[in-house]
């Protein structure tokens, strides 16, 4: 009852047993040694975005954040690529409409001669009503097929001569 209080349960149906409670649990963690550098733990109905920002801000100048498509935050991408910190975020294949229209185009006319695509794009960053942005902020936008399944796609700000195409598969499989 007191993790339930604490962490909330998620509904129940009738006439099934009550759900046990449940929680998030964020981390941070240090890839190459496996270490855990901080962590969030909260309720179960809590956005994962936001225990996940709260922690980011502990990141500085040339820490590298792997993040995957739940973590899809323009301001925050942003914020990131401001502090100098770099970052690779998996994202699902609806996000390209984030991107303005020329960069869209331009990622439907690669998509007709390769299978795999690495270009620079420009995403919009926290628009208006009217759909315009505030800011634009220039990305790498990575798209790796695979056989019988959907493409992986990634938004980043590391260069290409920082990291290649068969690294940044291996940084997410990480």
């Amino acid at each position: 009852d007191e993790l339930g209080k604490a962490f909330g349960r998620p509904s129940s149906k009738p006439n099934i047993k009550k759900c046990p409670p449940q929680a998030f649990m964020v981390t941070l963690e240090i890839i190459r040694l496996g270490w855990i550098m901080d962590y969030r733990l909260d309720r179960y109905d809590m956005s994962e975005l936001d225990l996940a920002k709260e922690m980011a801000t502990s990141l500085g100048k040339s820490d590298l954040l792997l993040g995957d498509r739940l973590f899809f935050d323009t301001s925050w991408y942003f914020g990131l690529n401001k502090r100098e910190v770099k970052f690779l975020f998996r994202t699902s294949s609806n996000r390209i409409r984030s991107l303005t229209k020329e960069s869209q185009r331009k990622i439907e006319n690669l998509r007709k001669c390769s299978d795999v695509l690495d270009c620079m794009v420009d995403l919009k960053v926290a628009t208006n009503k009217k759909g315009l942005p505030e800011h634009i902020l220039r990305l790498r936008y990575v798209e790796i097929q695979r056989q019988g399944k959907k493409p992986l796609t990634f938004l980043t700000n590391l260069s290409e001569c920082l990291v290649s195409t068969e690294e940044i598969k291996e940084l997410d499989r990480k």
